[in-house]
């Protein structure tokens, strides 16, 4: 992924930059492994080596713009989990 960075808009119009670690897409649905960018340094929230990362689903589109929201459901959550885990080979995902 050339630009790994993306900026993520909340509905309350408050705005964050994401770095995209990983992607796939399953059954037609684009999932994305995202970390904060101010959890790079691997120390916020967590041992050091440790990052917060969130696991994001497309819901839809507008315009050219995709709309994204952070999985939830706990089932769903651990199976796109543990492909990430395959795809990226020596890493952990754990939920907390």
């Amino acid at each position: 992924m050339a630009d790994n960075r993306i900026s993520l808009e909340f509905d309350d119009g408050s705005t964050s930059e994401v770095e995209v670690l990983e992607q796939t897409s399953i059954g037609n649905i684009n999932y994305l492994l995202v970390q904060d960018i101010a959890d790079d340094a691997g120390t916020e929230g967590g041992e050091e080596g440790e990052a917060r990362v969130y696991i994001m689903k497309q819901t839809g589109a507008d315009g050219d713009e995709a709309i994204y929201e952070e999985v939830e459901d706990d089932e769903e959550l651990y199976s796109i989990a543990r492909i990430f885990e395959q795809l990226l080979g020596d890493v952990e995902i754990v939920s907390g």
